[in-house]
């Protein structure tokens, strides 16, 4: 599960336990990326996160007396198939849309501000110039 397909996998363990909107917040352009080089992976990935824990939140000394094996049997990581229903389907499209909504809203923030600025200074350009004009 490497590269374009973990932040699908991430996304999904957030499904699992919180609201989608919270969920969308943690969408990554990889995420965006993996979905349009790699869609069935990227998929795949957020449908096993539905079915396996993270160590998110857990105690980083604790885990790292724990053996390996055991602790992916509890998390649940690599047992087996994964469900893949409608329910699974309806959250991974209502994660991308609250996704490129949320990360819409973003840009509108991120970019007005510059749009604003660029178009103050073409302004105050124009009237100099019509100023300085005999």
């Amino acid at each position: 599960m490497a590269g374009l397909a973990v932040p699908s996998w991430e996304l999904a363990l957030g499904a699992a336990v919180h609201a989608v909107v919270h969920t969308a917040s943690r969408l990554k352009p990889r995420h965006t990326r993996g979905l349009l080089t790699a869609p069935v992976r990227t998929w795949r990935a957020f449908v096993r996160g539905l079915d396996e824990q993270s160590t998110y939140g857990r105690d980083y000394e604790a885990l790292l007396e724990r053996n390996v094996e055991d602790l992916r049997a509890e998390l649940g990581i690599g047992a087996g198939p994964h469900r893949a229903g409608l329910g699974a389907a309806l959250r991974f499209a209502a994660a991308i849309t609250a996704g490129a909504v949320v990360g819409s809203l973003m840009m509108l923030v991120l970019v007005s501000p510059i749009t604003l600025a660029l178009w103050w200074r073409g302004r105050r350009a124009k009237a100099q110039a019509l100023a300085a004009a005999p």
